[in-house]
């Protein structure tokens, strides 16, 4: 999918790493995608219709219709952190980041087996914890990789915020 697009003149980027895969006689390092089905694609409005007929290419991510750009910094930042995992023959761990609003239970660390509600603030993700019919709370942050999302948030999951 990325040299369709390169072949057609646009600026595409996969970012990738070493993964090491087991086949049944032997082991071999791969240079694996760190978004599986994704490609970053520096392009204008006008070369849509040319990114969405290349070869593999399902279509553009969106936001309420709008296709959803990535700044220039997240794709330096991508690009950095690829080109380090690379180096250091490193595989990431993926995490689910929570979304505000979000029921969850921390997994790990010392604060294992609490809930709360996920907010924001400072840029950075934040676990209220709260007591059910009190409008009180203790917020920490809480690394994303130590979460998991409660799937329970029905009437009795009332969390009193």
């Amino acid at each position: 999918m990325s040299r369709a697009l390169t072949s057609r003149g646009l600026d595409a980027f996969v970012p990738l790493y070493d993964r090491v895969r087991q086949w049944s006689d032997r082991k071999q390092v791969v240079a694996w995608p760190l978004f599986p089905g994704y490609v970053f694609v520096r392009c204008g409005q006008y070369d849509f219709p040319m990114v969405l007929s290349a070869s593999g290419v399902a279509a553009i991510v969106r936001t309420n219709g709008s296709p959803d750009p990535v700044p220039d910094a997240d794709i330096d930042n991508v690009r950095r952190f690829a080109a380090a995992l690379w180096a250091a023959h490193l595989e990431p761990r993926q995490v689910q980041i929570p979304r505000r609003g979000e029921v969850v239970r921390v997994v790990s660390g010392p604060l294992a087996g609490i809930e709360g509600i996920v907010v924001r603030g400072g840029g950075r993700h934040r676990v209220v914890i709260s007591v059910q019919g009190m409008r009180h709370g203790f917020a920490m942050t809480v690394d994303a990789g130590a979460v998991e999302l409660v799937n329970d948030t029905g009437p009795g999951r009332d969390r009193g915020l």
